[in-house]
């Protein structure tokens, strides 16, 4: 897909100039400017990682390589932000909920494999094209037009972190382990979090960012990192309450605040972390 502005097509960069496009559209929506949506070739959809679909109301989007812990790849950022612009045009979907398959994580972040595959490149160009998309997308999700619900269970790392951060509602659970890592491969924290990680109070996001240490729901609660708590295993029943209040025609902020309040029946019974 591409997007035109007045008219004016932007969206059929490749490589890195697709985050300079990216840039040009993000501009527009900010200004009110009309977008168009049109069909071109230049990032089909070509990976069985991520599945979207439109289900009452609501557009879920799954990272779905749970052995790789749902370590996102360029065929995923780019399928990912098709589902996004595909949702956000679609004036039938009121609300857009990740999730990640799979038991172990939400996502662990980049495929630094698939990215330490290609270091011999000498422009570097597959890594310049993975780190220029995937930020664009984090950004997108930030900006987004409609309201983003992450549910964070398990293992949230490195570009699971940026993917989720830009959420109206983050749900984390007790098996949620969240960090940003990139410190012990020589890395500085991206997808943001320098920028965020340097506003949490008490030097938290400095200690966070030097050691990579993971952090649990409690913390990340304390931090304002995360919006609810929910128990992994109340998530099927949330998901199909979900459901049912869209397909009843419930809008998005009723949603939000039945999910906040159900959430808040076990965040109420969980005891903050001692020194955070």
């Amino acid at each position: 897909m591409s997007f035109r502005i007045e008219g004016k097509k932007i969206r059929d960069a490749e490589g890195p100039d697709v985050q300079a496009a990216w840039a040009i559209e993000d501009e527009a929506r900010r200004k009110g400017e009309r977008i168009e949506m049109a069909e071109t070739n230049a990032h089909p959809i070509a990976t069985d990682d991520v599945r979207a679909e439109i289900a009452d109301g609501i557009g879920w989007i799954t990272l779905n390589r749970p052995k790789q812990l749902n370590a996102l790849n360029l065929p995923m950022i780019r399928a990912i932000r098709t589902a996004l612009e595909a949702f956000e045009a679609d004036e039938a979907v009121r609300l857009v909920v990740f999730e990640g398959a799979g038991e172990r994580g939400f996502c662990a972040g980049g495929d630094i494999r698939a990215l330490y595959a290609a270091r011999e490149e000498p422009d570097r160009a597959t890594a310049r094209t993975f780190f220029a998309e995937e930020y664009a997308v984090d950004h997108y999700v930030l900006t987004y037009a409609k309201p983003v619900v992450a549910f964070l269970d398990g293992i949230v790392m490195g570009g699971g972190v940026g993917l989720s951060y830009g959420a109206t509602v983050k749900i984390v659970t007790e098996r949620t382990r969240w960090a940003m890592p990139e410190a012990g491969i020589g890395f500085f924290p991206d997808v943001g979090a320098s920028y965020f990680l340097s506003r949490l109070p008490h030097h938290a996001g400095r200690y966070l960012a030097l050691t990579g240490e993971a952090v649990g729901a409690d913390v990340l609660l304390r931090l304002g990192l995360a919006d609810c708590f929910l128990p992994s295993a109340a998530w099927p029943a949330v998901k199909a309450a979900l459901r049912e209040a869209g397909a009843a025609g419930a809008d998005a902020p009723a949603i939000l605040t039945a999910l906040r309040e159900f959430s808040a029946c076990f965040s109420s019974r969980r005891r903050s972390t001692p020194g955070w």
